[in-house]
């Protein structure tokens, strides 16, 4: 088995195992949900605290770092916990941003083609770029349309009739994009600290913050279209 081969090997196994943990949490809500936040920006804030040791105004870029962490991980945390059927809102959200990863991935490695920043990220595409807003599109509105049930839960704009297609499509192509936006923020520090990846902690992926850089930047922003445009 070749390198690239090992690494897709060990990314599948490792979301095999994380995807249910994630979803688990987020069905069960309460404390549990709370426990799983704050172990999630533990070890967040853990690894920020090692790749700041290394760069440049380190104090500086760490605070950035905790101040940003804290907000988003508040705003995952009251969409599950404090919206009103918050726990479709976030499955969708998560299946978006699962959707967007993968995307990005698979048109990044079958396309490549030029890059989105080579001083920031030397192997991040605009095919890629592109896969993680299919991926987004697809994971979205794919859910809706196959479980239409879920529209008795969550607000009326969500409707998955053909009217509401184009909607449906331009928010998680947006979303897809600002997946990406977060991963390249997350990339510009690695490059500061001289590091390929955040951490070893997950097999295939790197550490914590390999993985929830998308949701970081999203989730923020999706919590603002929960309430001021689909209510």
């Amino acid at each position: 088995m070749n390198l690239l081969s090992n690494t897709l090997f060990l990314r599948i196994v490792s979301s095999l195992v994380l995807i249910p943990v994630v979803m688990g949490a987020i069905i069960m809500g309460g404390w549990y949900f709370a426990a799983f936040v704050a172990i999630a920006f533990g070890l967040t804030c853990a690894e920020w605290f090692q790749l700041t040791r290394n760069a440049k105004r380190s104090l500086f870029y760490l605070c950035l770092g905790l101040i940003y962490f804290s907000i988003s991980y508040l705003q995952f945390e009251y969409m599950r916990l404090f919206i009103e059927n918050g726990i479709y809102l976030t499955l969708l959200c998560m299946f978006m941003i699962w959707g967007s990863d993968t995307g990005a991935y698979i048109f990044g490695k079958k396309f490549g083609g030029a890059l989105m920043s080579p001083t920031i990220s030397p192997k991040k595409t605009w095919a890629g770029m592109m896969g993680a807003m299919i991926g987004a599109s697809f994971a979205f509105t794919g859910l809706l349309y196959a479980a239409p049930h879920l529209t008795n839960f969550i607000p009326n704009t969500l409707s998955p009739s053909l009217s509401q297609l184009p909607f449906l499509i331009g928010l998680s192509l947006m979303m897809g994009y600002v997946g990406q936006v977060g991963d390249l923020l997350m990339s510009a520090m690695k490059r500061k600290a001289c590091v390929k990846d955040s951490g070893h902690l997950i097999p295939g992926h790197g550490g914590i913050l390999d993985r929830v850089d998308s949701l970081l930047l999203v989730v923020p922003i999706f919590v603002l279209v929960a309430r001021y445009v689909l209510n």
